[in-house]
């Protein structure tokens, strides 16, 4: 039974890699860019290894909000009342999450 499914596996290897690798990229989508309307996704700096969240269409676009540095970033998949911006929720191991709106400029409550 376990080699007919070790086959089965081999022979949908590149179907199992698309879903993995799409399913990967799309945690890292955040929500659409409210200046040109491309995906805002988290990428991680070259140099500095800083996360931020940066639109896909730099460098026409380049617009970009940072990030904590610490915890697991998880898409709310709505906008700020306020200002427009993504919101997101942070998850720290032993702490409560919080709700935060990107735009750091943004007036509007973060908890």
């Amino acid at each position: 039974m376990l080699a007919n499914i070790m086959n089965l596996l081999e022979v949908k290897k590149p179907e199992i890699e698309e879903e993995v690798k799409g399913g990967i990229k799309g945690d890292k989508v955040i929500g659409k860019c409210s200046k040109c309307g491309g995906e805002l996704r988290i990428i991680r700096a070259k140099k500095s290894k800083k996360r931020f969240v940066g639109c896909k269409n730099y460098p026409e676009c380049k617009n970009s909000f940072p990030l904590p540095q610490r915890g697991n970033v998880i898409s709310l998949n709505s906008n700020c009342e306020k200002c427009g911006a993504p919101k997101v929720k942070i998850l720290n191991k032993g702490k409560r999450p919080w709700h935060i709106c990107l735009d750091i400029s943004c007036k509007g409550e973060k908890n």
